[in-house]
């Protein structure tokens, strides 16, 4: 009985991690490139690596979780275009991972850690809070 359960709770967390896993490889963070996806302008098609991350600073009206500064909308990225020497500062909500299919895990190491996940004792503590795998 209990085998089946924790079989039954890594296939869910499996599913869990496997969607949060795609939504972070599709997040522009530091190293990854990216393509913007602006229609018109000087940025209109650009390529490059991100370098750098910040709150945007144009976007300062936070007031009772509107606006705020860790969501994607309120983000600017540094990014890096092979052949220029000055960086172009993008939305992060106007750009899009190149490939985003070569920064995710593999499925043997998802169902590793779901398996773990699954057997360890407090399990929701593990998987909030992230257990040593």
């Amino acid at each position: 009985m209990l085998g089946k359960a924790e079989a039954w709770l890594a296939d869910t967390i499996e599913r869990l991690l496997t969607r949060a896993d795609e939504e972070e490889a599709a997040n522009p963070t530091v190293g990854k490139q990216v393509r913007s996806t602006t229609t018109r302008g000087k940025n209109k098609g650009v390529v490059g690596l991100v370098r750098r991350r910040m709150a945007n600073q144009f976007r300062t009206y936070y007031r009772n979780g509107y606006n705020d500064p860790e969501a994607l909308f309120n983000q600017r990225l540094a990014v890096e275009v092979i052949g220029e020497d000055a960086y172009r500062w993008l939305d992060a909500d106007r750009v899009e991972v190149i490939n985003p299919q070569q920064y995710r895990m593999s499925a043997d190491e998802i169902r590793r850690r779901a398996v773990a996940l699954a057997k360890h004792r407090n399990f929701m503590a593990a998987f909030w809070h992230g257990p040593t795998l």
